[in-house]
């Protein structure tokens, strides 16, 4: 198995985006990965957004483990032999 990449994150621009009340956010962290994604998060405060960003590439990093991108796992693969 290879050695996952770390996320990359930083401060940046919200462009237009906005919250449910159609306000645009004051703050925004976008994520990068090497050979990866993008994913940006957003929140009223600075740790908003830097907590949103992190679950979103946490988010990305479990899909990517459970095989979302199509490749087929099963529980021996994974690892547990009674499911």
């Amino acid at each position: 198995m290879t050695q996952p990449l770390p996320w990359m994150l930083e401060p940046c621009d919200p462009e237009g985006a906005t919250d449910p009340q159609g306000n645009v956010w004051p703050h925004a962290v976008r994520g990068r990965k090497p050979a990866g994604r993008l994913v940006i998060g957003y929140g009223y405060s600075e740790p908003q957004a830097w907590h949103e960003a992190e679950q979103k590439a946490a988010q990305h990093d479990a899909r990517e483990m459970i095989g979302e991108r199509g490749e087929t796992i099963n529980p021996a693969m994974m690892g547990y032999p009674f499911i």
